[in-house]
């Protein structure tokens, strides 16, 4: 028996996260959404929503993520753009980051080619 943090387990019983299935349409339900903003040097605000989806249908599975960009107004795709990811799934303009958790849609998935540890939304097609 280990000590991670201050719970006592075995880490060998701790079992792997089963992997959303690759450029495959699943349902996928947003299980965080925040409104994330920061400013760089030149004082330009960037505004984007930071969303974890999880797969209703493989308990178990590991977290898909993705980053929505408010600023690219309607020039992205629905999984790069808030704009489009709204318009695609129906929902209004005036949706916020908050109101997204727990909505579920269908969307595709693939490894971060940068970090091969995280899975990222590489589409969304439709308000499941």
């Amino acid at each position: 028996m280990a000590f991670i943090g201050e719970f006592s387990v075995d880490p060998e019983s701790i079992p792997e996260a089963q992997d959303l299935p690759e450029k495959t349409s699943v349902v996928l339900e947003i299980a965080t959404a925040e409104r994330k903003e920061t400013t760089n040097e030149d004082g330009r605000k960037s505004v984007r929503i930071s969303l974890r989806a999880v797969s209703p249908d493989l308990v178990g599975s590991n977290s898909a993520f993705a980053t929505l960009w408010v600023t690219e107004q309607y020039r992205g795709k629905p999984h790069k753009s808030f704009a489009q990811f709204l318009r695609t799934l129906g929902l209004p303009y005036t949706t916020q980051a908050s109101d997204l958790k727990g909505l579920r849609f269908v969307g595709q998935v693939a490894k971060d080619p940068k970090n091969a540890d995280f899975t990222q939304v590489v589409e969304v097609s439709a308000k499941a």
